[in-house]
């Protein structure tokens, strides 16, 4: 080693703060966020848990904390896991949906 080098060699310099994310991650943070904001955001990921269930359960399971814990009553084991929709919109019959669609095209204007 020559002697300017042996100078620089004081030991590592401060870094970033504990807990602040670098500058790559943070513009891929912004960038992914925007594109789910464009697809759709929630609406869009309650879509993919439907259809993509293993995709969207390894995606929980990178922002889910590693440590946390979950039991069931009364520190009990948890046995099993029930997912319930609740639909809180009316549904339409067939009819309603074919009138619509009639209505639709007679007048030109679009029911979406």
């Amino acid at each position: 080693m020559n002697k300017q080098t042996q100078n620089n060699l004081r030991g590592p310099g401060p870094g970033r703060p504990a807990g602040s994310p670098n500058k790559i991650t943070g513009s891929m943070k912004e960038m992914i966020l925007g594109a789910l904001e464009q697809a759709g955001g929630v609406g869009w990921l309650a879509k993919q848990a439907d259809e993509n269930p293993v995709a969207f359960m390894a995606l929980l399971g990178k922002l889910l904390p590693s440590d946390l814990q979950v039991s069931g009553a009364n520190g009990e084991p948890i046995t099993s896991i029930t997912r319930t929709i609740a639909n809180t919109q009316p549904m339409a019959t067939v009819d309603e949906i074919r009138q619509l669609l009639r209505e639709e095209r007679e007048s030109g204007e679009t029911f979406a």
